[in-house]
């Protein structure tokens, strides 16, 4: 178990609201690594595609 599991296991054994908390944390945390993932995939796309672009252009 890793250090954020045990903190949560003593987060949760301090009441329900503790529980509640660490549910919290957890899911925006997840929603917001999901959109910064989102937001690099397609800088990177535009990136692969001015790079395409400008290679089909220089072989031309």
């Amino acid at each position: 178990m890793n250090w954020a599991g045990i903190i949560a296991v003593c987060i949760a054994s301090a009441g329900g609201i503790g529980g509640i908390v660490v549910a919290v944390i957890r899911l925006s945390s997840d929603i917001i690594a999901n959109r910064l993932s989102q937001k690099y995939q397609l800088i990177l796309n535009k990136e692969l595609e001015e790079h395409s672009c400008n290679s089909l252009k220089s072989a031309n």
